[in-house]
C-alpha cells in the first residue's frame, strides 16, 4: 500500500534472538521505529511475511522447548500492523 515495504529482521541480543518488524518508504527509509514481535520466546529467527487477501502472516523458525536443540517452523497471523 502506498509503495511502502514491510520487512522483518533478526535482532540478536547476547544469546537470544528476536524478530523485528519495520515499515519502510519507497526509498527504504524507516517510517516509524521498528517493533519487536512478541512470539513468546527468545530464540525466534529468520521470519518471512506473506499476505493472503487482507491478512498478513509471519512464518519463522524457533527452538522447541525440549531437552534437545531442535528447531521447528511456526506460522502466526500478524496483528501489529495497525500500530505501524
Amino acid at each position: 500500500k502506498d509503495n511502502n515495504f514491510l520487512v522483518t529482521f533478526r535482532i540478536n541480543e547476547k544469546s537470544s534472538s528476536y524478530i523485528g518488524l519495520s515499515l519502510l518508504d519507497q526509498n527504504f527509509d524507516e517510517i516509524k521505529n521498528f517493533t519487536k514481535i512478541d512470539v513468546g520466546t527468545s530464540t525466534a529467527q529468520d521470519a518471512r511475511i506473506f499476505k493472503y487477501k487482507t491478512d498478513y502472516f509471519l512464518i519463522y523458525n524457533d527452538q522447541l522447548p525440549i531437552e534437545h536443540i531442535y528447531r521447528t517452523m511456526h506460522i502466526a497471523k500478524l496483528n501489529t500492523l495497525n500500530k505501524m
